[in-house]
């Protein structure tokens, strides 16, 4: 990696299934099946549209816990001679797996005001 890349930046982000104060953000109890085809959708996402050539690779694990149910631990590498700001990255990548989880639970026309609320709830979080 490092033979081919200067500089690599690496992102870690945690992409979860549910909000722990409000129940289940998915329709759905993912099980490992969805889960894999979520990460997969979110992968091709980021190379096809959000970052295409400076998004570099990844490694993920996924987890199982009773309280958590499934969740990921994932590190994504960018590369750091075209990209910078790790934090906004972290913030892109984790905006677009709550999307795609909103767009599976609510119908369009109500989607924004479910968005408006889970991001206002992250600005309050974030303001602690």
């Amino acid at each position: 990696l490092f033979l081919r890349y200067s500089k690599v930046l690496v992102v870690r982000v945690d992409l979860w299934y549910r909000n722990y104060s409000q129940g289940p953000l998915s329709p759905r109890d993912a099980d490992h099946k969805n889960a894999r085809s979520d990460l997969r959708k979110l992968l091709k996402d980021m190379r096809e549209r959000l970052f295409k050539t400076d998004f570099i690779t990844y490694v993920w694990k996924l987890e199982y816990g009773p309280i958590k149910g499934y969740h990921y631990h994932a590190f994504f590498f960018f590369n750091g001679s075209k990209v910078r700001q790790d934090v906004n990255l972290a913030r892109i990548i984790g905006d677009k797996w709550l999307r795609r989880l909103l767009q599976l639970q609510f119908p369009k026309s109500i989607l924004s005001r479910e968005w408006h609320r889970h991001d206002r709830a992250r600005q309050l979080e974030k303001n602690r």
